[in-house]
């Protein structure tokens, strides 16, 4: 919708929104690379039906059941975070100021829910297709690491100017952090996306979620590495106690029940 506003408003930057939107829907074009092979048709047809609110199986009443909790616990860790920063950064760092009405809540909801730009041309790619074939190997928390890690390594060449900006120590660290966030996150994506039966669409609003879209999170002011650092811990640390919760809850199973055909894992 920004997008969409900026060229009205400016038609020249056309070329520039379309190369940033073409940049961020880069997971689902080698999605759609990949399985343009004749042996990988049936894989683009799997991923075509997982893009669902719940499967089948799952059925709309608990499918329902399961968004209502994760938009909730999204919201809750955003907020969360929204008091943490109101304990870390300065009044002149960060500021508050998300007073909408229910009206222009519900709209920006549903926008964060389903029209952010990086949860809607990434997921196919990384929920739809890279972590089922991940699960086929190894068990949910380690496929969940794996495919974290890969995702935050993707947002690395955007990234470089944390180096420049920073210094390498503290550009590393940011980078540490911020990968941790993205790993944290994985982890909760994988589980609420089991729950709904591996339906892509969750997956779509949880990453839309965690870029608070909403803005619930406060708004920082300034760039320095401190700031940036800081922020992404602030972030992490709700995020953090999901998935200690989620591990020990699930015994690692990540939201796939135990039954028959998918006995528990193996204490260690």
């Amino acid at each position: 919708m920004t997008a969409v506003r900026l060229m009205l408003v400016y038609p020249a930057a056309a070329t520039g929104v379309f190369l940033s939107l073409l940049q961020v829907a880069a997971p689902d074009i080698a999605l759609l690379t990949v399985t343009r092979r004749r042996d990988a048709r049936t894989e683009w047809h799997a991923v075509v039906r997982r893009f669902v609110f719940w499967s089948q199986e799952v059925g709309a009443r608990r499918g329902i059941v399961v968004w209502l909790q994760m938009i909730v616990l999204f919201l809750a860790a955003s907020l969360a975070t929204g008091a943490i920063n109101s304990l870390v950064f300065s009044s002149s760092e960060w500021r508050w100021s998300f007073q909408p009405s229910i009206a222009a809540f519900v709209l920006a909801l549903l926008i964060a829910l389903f029209l952010d730009a990086g949860a809607l041309f990434e997921e196919n790619g990384w929920r739809g297709y890279a972590l089922p074939l991940l699960l086929r190997r190894y068990p949910p928390l380690v496929a969940s690491l794996m495919l974290g890690l890969a995702w935050a390594a993707w947002h690395y060449p955007v990234k470089y100017n944390a180096f420049l900006d920073y210094g390498l120590v503290d550009g590393a660290l940011y980078l540490t952090a911020f990968t941790l966030k993205i790993v944290l996150t994985t982890i909760i994506i994988t589980y609420f996306w089991q729950r709904a039966g591996r339906a892509t669409i969750i997956a779509v609003a949880m990453h839309g979620l965690s870029n608070d879209s909403l803005r619930v999170q406060g708004r920082l002011v300034g760039d320095s590495s401190r700031i940036s650092i800081l922020s992404e811990l602030t972030i992490s640390a709700p995020l953090l106690v999901i998935t200690v919760f989620l591990l020990w809850r699930t015994r690692g199973r990540l939201g796939v029940p135990a039954t028959p055909a998918n006995p528990p894992l193996p204490s260690r």
